[in-house]
């Protein structure tokens, strides 16, 4: 199998991601209440985006391995890509649920009356994460992108001293343990009067999210160890034996807890998808979401608030009908409108982010 081939099943996880972050936001708008089974179901959907991190990480190695012996100014060309990748996109992004929002209170400007410059300037800098008023205020799912912002700002550190299986296994602990004394210490330390929007902002900090990124650089080195993988697998195991029993001989629930689980959990699925290429996800409509995904994550919100605005989020009187029939139809809809988003924004300035590289390399 080619390598082009091969690295499908990254877009198909991808899609997964996606398909997972609309579920969740389909079952938290409407008036329905579904079973217990299928809302702890709907529930883990909010990991899609976690799942995006372990893909991004990993293809964000890979890409910046290969590159940096071929390029002129590795680092330099490394942020210019990612910046006409991600920022012209969410700038749009930024206008539009400023138009569609306005400037008033809403849910997660907790306490603080109205969308201010700082919101605005903070949004277009990427530095919406330092500041819980900031982080989701204007775009919606808005701190995702300043947490992948942040990982990218840290990839060359991360690439110098993250050269071996060893060390990668390491950072995975000392993230965990990281996360779970930042947790901690802030749980009893609150720096805003709004209980519910610091809890959140705590859970999207880099800290929590950083352990996500280490792992999708652990599968980087797995798949590009291929041939020692069980070597390389054995390791991984072991560490998450050693942090099981030590949760059980401490009883911590710090190695144990929901999300450290998950990251395990994604790592199989990832390792998994990857020597086997299932087709039941490794296949045209996954790796289509897949391409799309970054679109249909920043417009999936607008399609929701469309459809709220024009009363159709209650199409029928069963629940779990309604449920699939809706997520059905909001996925339609944002999978063609990212379509669009797609060729006539994404491309076009991945395009130009090309051509200036080319420019620079000529230049200088």
């Amino acid at each position: 199998m080619k390598e082009a081939g091969k690295l499908k099943f990254i877009d198909s996880l991808r899609g997964l991601a996606i398909l997972m972050v609309v579920m969740i936001h389909v079952s938290q708008v409407g008036d329905a209440e579904y079973p217990l089974f299928f809302q702890n179901i709907f529930n883990f959907g909010r990991y899609g985006v976690q799942l995006f991190f372990m893909c991004s990480a990993f293809t964000i190695f890979l890409s910046f391995e290969r590159r940096s012996k071929i390029d002129k100014y590795p680092i330099l060309f490394f942020f210019t890509r990612r910046f006409f990748r991600i920022a012209p996109l969410f700038y749009i992004a930024i206008l539009y649920y400023l138009f569609q929002d306005g400037f008033g209170p809403r849910f997660w400007l907790g306490d603080q009356n109205t969308v201010t410059i700082y919101n605005i300037i903070s949004s277009f800098l990427f530095v919406n994460s330092f500041n819980p008023y900031w982080i989701n205020s204007i775009v919606p799912g808005g701190w995702s992108i300043a947490i992948e912002m942040i990982f990218y700002l840290m990839v060359p550190i991360l690439a110098k001293y993250l050269t071996s299986h060893k060390k990668v296994i390491l950072t995975i602990l000392f993230s965990v343990i990281c996360s779970y004394f930042f947790n901690n210490f802030f749980m009893h330390h609150q720096l805003i009067s709004d209980n519910f929007l610091w809890r959140e902002y705590t859970y999207f900090n880099i800290i929590n999210q950083f352990y996500f990124f280490i792992l999708g650089i652990s599968l980087f080195f797995f798949y590009k160890d291929s041939k020692d993988w069980i070597k390389s697998i054995s390791k991984f195991g072991i560490l998450y034996s050693i942090l099981i029993l030590i949760s059980i001989a401490t009883d911590f629930k710090i190695f144990l807890d929901e999300k450290v689980l998950c990251g395990l959990l994604f790592s199989i699925l990832f390792l998994y998808v990857y020597i086997y290429q299932p087709k039941i996800l490794v296949n045209n409509f996954f790796i289509s979401i897949g391409k799309n995904s970054y679109s249909i994550y920043l417009c999936h919100f607008a399609v929701i608030y469309i459809f709220n605005k024009l009363h159709i989020l209650n199409i029928i009187d069963m629940a779990l009908t309604n449920y699939f029939l809706l997520y059905i139809l909001i996925l339609l809809s944002s999978y063609l409108i990212a379509e669009l988003t797609k060729k006539n924004i994404e491309a076009r300035f991945i395009n130009w982010g090309e051509v200036l590289i080319k420019k620079i390399t000529i230049n200088f």
